[in-house]
């Protein structure tokens, strides 16, 4: 993602990491934000959804750090595909368990003027697709 700053996509602080990285040269100095959920319905799931590091590094530069171990959303696609002739007829039954995870970001922002400043943004992504029932 690069972005450049504008008034249309304005987020404040670390969120620019995620919306805007040019904003993340409107950052004073050390900015440090971690959140958190609870468990739920008996599954076990960390406690610590992100932490975010951020910091004006050099008089127009700043950058920041995510570190998300519990981001993740996942879903099942149940599929059932029948064949039929005169004699018999033949069901396939299989699910799809897609999940998508985003382990950690990173950001750079670089401040030309008060009114210009450009920004870049990295994320190591995972995207895993199992089969999790296959039937004939």
């Amino acid at each position: 993602m690069i972005g450049i700053a504008a008034g249309t996509a304005s987020a404040d602080g670390i969120d620019a990491l995620d919306w805007n990285p040019a904003l993340l040269a409107e950052l004073n100095d050390w900015k440090i934000d971690a959140t958190s959920y609870a468990q739920t319905l008996g599954q076990f799931t960390p406690l610590v959804q992100s932490v975010v590091i951020g910091r004006r590094l050099f008089g127009d530069d700043a950058a920041a750090v995510r570190i998300t171990p519990g981001i993740s959303i996942g879903f099942n696609i149940p599929a059932t595909f029948t064949i039929q002739n005169a004699q018999q007829s033949v069901v396939n039954t299989y699910d799809k368990k897609i999940t998508y995870s985003e382990t950690f970001a990173a950001g750079y922002a670089h401040r030309f003027d008060e009114s210009i400043s450009a920004g870049i943004s990295v994320r190591a992504i995972t995207l895993d697709v199992n089969d999790t029932q296959y039937s004939l």
